[in-house]
Order: C-alpha cells, then sequence, then structure tokens
C-alpha cells in the first residue's frame, strides 16, 4: 500500500511524512480494532458509526498517535489533525476487525510502546493506552465478545508461558509476555494501576460501558 504524504504550506508546521502517516495508520488501527471487536463489531465501517468508539478514536490520535510530531496546537495545527483522521476513516473503513486484530502484538511493541515511553518520559497522561492495552489483554483471554459472541485470535509471537500469563488470575501478569517485556510496564505505577483498573472494569460491565465512563477521563487529559 502507497501512504501518501500531506504538506500544509506554513513555516510553523512540518510535513507528515509516509514515515509517520504509517505510524498514525498503525497506531489508529490498534486503537479502534480492539474495543470495536469486543464491543460486538467486526468491521471498522460499523464501529466508526458508533459514536463513542469514534471519539475514542479521535482523542487516541490526538493523546497517542501525534506524539513526537511536534504538530502545533492551533487552527493550522487542528486543520492538518482533521485532514489526517479523515483520511483514515477512508482508508480503515472496509477493513475487517477480526482480520486485523491478528498478530496484534507485532504492532503494539513495534508502534506504541515507543510512543508510552515518550509519554511517560514527558510525564503526559497515559490513559488510553493504558485503555488500549487493556482491552488487547481481555482480547486475548476472553475469546468472546460483550455480547458473547466467539472471534478468532492469531499470535505468532506468543509462547506457551506466554499464553500462561495472559490466563493468569492476576492481570498484571499480561504486561510480561514476551513481546512486552522489555518495556517492563508493571513497573511504571500510575500505567500499571490504570491497566489494572481498566481490566477489572473491562471483564466485569464489558467494554462499551468502561469506553463511555472513561471518555471524560480521556477529554480532560487531552
Amino acid at each position: 500500500m502507497s501512504y501518501p504524504t500531506y504538506q500544509l504550506l506554513t513555516d510553523d508546521l512540518p510535513a507528515i511524512d509516509e514515515q509517520h502517516y504509517k505510524r498514525l495508520l498503525n497506531t489508529s488501527r490498534s486503537a479502534v480494532m480492539y474495543p470495536a471487536l469486543l464491543a460486538g463489531y467486526r468491521n471498522v465501517y460499523e464501529a466508526m458509526n458508533d459514536t463513542v468508539l469514534r471519539n475514542y478514536l479521535d482523542v487516541f490520535v490526538q493523546r497517542v498517535a501525534y506524539a513526537g510530531l511536534n504538530i502545533p496546537d492551533n487552527e493550522t495545527g487542528i486543520t492538518l489533525k482533521n485532514h489526517v483522521l479523515d483520511n483514515l476513516f477512508v482508508e480503515m473503513a472496509d477493513d475487517q476487525l477480526e482480520t486485523l486484530s491478528f498478530n496484534g502484538l507485532a504492532n503494539l511493541s513495534d508502534s506504541l510502546l515507543p510512543v508510552l515511553t515518550e509519554l511517560v518520559d514527558q510525564n503526559k497522561p497515559v490513559h488510553c493506552v493504558a485503555f488500549l492495552v487493556a482491552a488487547y489483554g481481555h482480547y486475548l483471554q476472553a475469546e468472546t465478545d460483550d455480547k458473547g459472541a466467539p472471534y478468532e485470535t492469531q499470535e505468532p509471537l506468543l509462547h506457551e508461558t506466554d499464553w500462561a500469563k495472559i490466563g493468569d488470575n492476576d492481570v498484571l501478569a499480561f504486561l510480561d509476555v514476551s513481546p512486552l517485556a522489555s518495556a517492563t510496564l508493571r513497573d511504571i505505577p500510575h500505567f500499571a494501576a490504570l491497566y489494572t483498573l481498566y481490566r477489572k472494569q473491562i471483564a466485569i460491565y464489558g467494554v462499551s460501558f468502561t469506553l463511555r465512563q472513561a471518555m471524560c477521563t480521556f477529554w480532560e487529559t487531552v
């Protein structure tokens, strides 16, 4: 697939080049696919008709996907963000969530962990990433969505010992699976606390209810 380059002719705004656009696409896909799949949707188009999920993707892109791109917080920056976000919706519209979800740990470890490290180093909020990791951990453990419908998982990077951690009653054990272990996520206290909270809420109330409850916090931390 060829990724477009978005160039605004301003002195204070850099171009969004192919590498950055690819990161935007990958992180946006990660943000929407696990919560949407757990909510009972099976393709991105259906999921994006859910106002809560679309708002979550919007705030996730602003909080996480744009981290490190130095986009200014002014009208020009907002225009670029909206332009790229709209193009992401179009590009992902026909994608099947179950297929997108395969081998998700490769994307999480390659794309999201470096961004999470940046957020932690800059003492910025990590709520959105904690929610995504919680949704992903639940996705691997539950194997059925909020409505009880089953889905298939394919994670070639996971070993037998990793699956034992995924099935552990201690939800923090998931943070130690081999693709995530190098990030030592359980040693980041505020992240581990948020992740644990969201995992427990998703298990009890489902992802849709948990996300609706969390959205106010997500917007306040943008």
